[in-house]
């Protein structure tokens, strides 16, 4: 019986990480877009600009927005 909830703990969490390491996890509710005004209305930070700024690396494996999602960056 224990060997049975080993084996299942170690396959939900093997789904887990293929869920968030291929995106395909489930959104929260927090991550959800709110039916506020849309940010692009919003003023810029230059800060907020910079910090978001997507790296190279991310440009040339074609990942740009899952490094903006992975980073809070619209």
């Amino acid at each position: 019986m224990a060997q049975a909830m080993i084996m299942l703990a170690f396959a939900a969490s093997v789904v887990a990480i293929a869920q968030w390491v291929y995106g395909t996890a489930p959104q929260l509710v927090s991550d959800l877009p709110s039916g506020a005004a849309p940010s692009s209305t919003a003023p810029v930070d230059p800060a907020e600009e910079e910090r978001c700024k997507v790296p190279d690396f991310a440009k040339a494996m074609g990942h740009e927005e899952k490094w903006k999602l992975h980073n809070n960056c619209k």
